[in-house]
């Protein structure tokens, strides 16, 4: 009867261990784990996972899911939060880019075929001349200024997109080309306003950007 009663508790250990060490399993890092939900997140079926579609909705779903599994605590009251987002951006209806004295149909050209405003431009209305400053760049450890000996003050900055590396990528400028970086060279300058790639060269330009 004891013999029994032993060889009934320590089947009961048994299968209480092997219950305990199933459900720990899949907790356990594995390269095949990794390799499963790396193949899904990347897959087809969720369409790139960009931010607001379904696809990235359902990639957060899952992976709260295997937070959830995981028994990882949220650091807040639950693991999937909304938050605002910028899906896109638009042209407004009143950005006029045109030269001479006065805007007209003629002298004006058209926002989104003939130029764009900068998407980190600032809202604003601006008439002034122009100068041309080369590649719009400066950079003192290269001991470069193309604003150097220049008279900017009270004037539209133009410059060619580009940096005088031409197509080198390994150049000593490449990490120069960005249109943002030529931005920031202009910005200490008194100059009204900065425009990459110019396509004509009148003598006076205004923009109203909005």
């Amino acid at each position: 009867m004891k013999l029994n009663r032993f060889t009934l508790l320590v089947a009961t250990l048994l299968l209480t261990t092997l219950a305990a060490v199933a459900q720990q399993a899949p907790l356990e890092p594995s390269a095949s784990n990794l390799q499963k939900h790396i193949s899904y997140l990347a897959s087809d079926e969720l369409d790139g996972r960009r931010t607001g579609t379904a696809g990235a909705d359902e990639a957060a779903r899952y992976v709260a899911g295997e937070f959830a599994r995981l028994r990882l605590k949220p650091g807040v009251a639950r693991y999937l939060q909304p938050f605002p987002y910028v899906a896109g951006v638009s042209l407004g209806p009143n950005n006029v880019l045109s030269f001479g004295r006065y805007s007209t149909k003629e002298n004006s050209l058209q926002p989104g075929t003939d130029w764009l405003p900068l998407a980190f431009s600032a809202n604003g209305k601006v008439a002034a001349g122009i100068v041309f400053a080369g590649y719009g760049l400066t950079v003192a450890e290269l001991h470069y200024d193309d604003f150097l000996g220049l008279n900017a003050t009270g004037k539209i900055a133009i410059a060619l997109q580009g940096t005088p590396d031409g197509d080198n990528p390994h150049g000593q400028f490449s990490t120069l080309e960005n249109v943002r970086w030529k931005a920031i060279a202009a910005r200490p300058r008194p100059t009204p306003k900065f425009i990459p790639d110019p396509k004509s060269s009148s003598p006076a330009i205004s923009i109203s950007s909005t």
